[in-house]
């Protein structure tokens, strides 16, 4: 059902990797992978093309949108367009269990995978959820089965499945992209997408 979503995806390659990690963590309803699909498409790109988080910004006041209690003004926010190491650094220092600025953390621990799971302390959390070391866990999730894994394990560690099966929608945008809340509108018109084309499908495949 993934190309009807988008032809740019590849159903071959995604296809199988979606449909295990599903299997792995309880995704056993359409509500369930209606959600994860249509978040996954603002996360990572609505053909998935996007594992690993892009901190390249053009403009301070696109920086100031999304990141903007970690600037004082655009003029601030200026000397980080195009500089996405130093951008990650300075936005995620001294939280999400990362150490400070020039401790290189924030650029390490950037978001990767299909839900861009982010911060020392969440990559901790998937290694040991997964019996990895943070290394190994860091670059699976840059791989197609670990981006889903991550994904998945991430939605279910959440709440985020109590929030499907409620189609709490809005809830679950929280939950994923925090209070930023970008591009909410299209996250609920690619669940709702993703859930119709499910209840129609004779089997229930990716």
């Amino acid at each position: 059902m993934l190309e009807q979503l988008n032809t740019g995806i590849n159903s071959r390659l995604w296809g199988p990797v979606l449909e295990k990690a599903f299997a792995d963590f309880n995704f056993n309803n359409d509500r369930r992978k209606a959600v994860a699909i249509g978040q996954f498409m603002v996360e990572a790109e609505e053909d998935f093309s996007r594992l690993e988080e892009d901190l390249n910004y053009s403009s301070a006041e696109r920086i100031m949108q999304v990141f903007g209690s970690h600037f004082s003004n655009e003029q601030e926010a200026e000397a980080f367009c195009f500089q996405p190491e130093k951008l990650a650094n300075r936005v995620y220092a001294k939280r999400l269990g990362n150490g400070p600025e020039d401790s290189g953390e924030g650029y390490l621990y950037r978001g990767r995978g299909l839900i861009q799971i982010t911060g020392k302390n969440m990559y901790q959390k998937f290694a040991d959820a997964t019996n990895k070391n943070i290394t190994d866990a860091v670059n699976f999730c840059t791989t197609p089965q670990g981006a889903a894994n991550s994904a998945c394990w991430y939605f279910k560690d959440t709440g985020c499945l109590e929030l499907a099966d409620k189609w709490d929608l809005d809830g679950i945008t929280r939950r994923v992209n925090g209070g930023a809340e970008l591009d909410m509108s299209k996250r609920d018109s690619q669940c709702e997408a993703a859930l119709t084309i499910l209840e129609n499908a004779s089997g229930h495949s990716c």
